[in-house]
């Protein structure tokens, strides 16, 4: 367990960081921070205001993760209304 704990903040945090399977490893940080909430934190009444922003912060790149890198020049080349549907 405490492997996978290992793998999951040191290896996981850096193919994040890469851009290197994004939601598969911030699926396993989301996963492992609702355990560590319901688990550790509920049960003492303990503070888990770290572990919401990390989960947070993890369902967001679960969500918006696209598996690439992006920059400020990928937004510019797209036309303004590329996603709009014109009638």
């Amino acid at each position: 367990m405490v492997l996978l704990v290992i793998a999951i903040e040191t290896v996981g945090a850096v193919c994040v960081l890469l851009g290197m399977w994004t939601r598969m490893w911030a699926t396993a940080m989301a996963v492992y921070m609702a355990v560590t909430i319901i688990a550790i934190k509920l049960p003492h009444h303990a503070n888990f205001e770290l572990e919401a922003l990390l989960l947070a912060g993890a369902v967001t790149l679960m969500r918006w993760a696209t598996g690439r890198s992006r920059s400020v020049s990928d937004s510019r080349r797209r036309a303004p209304n590329a996603g709009l549907l014109r009638t």
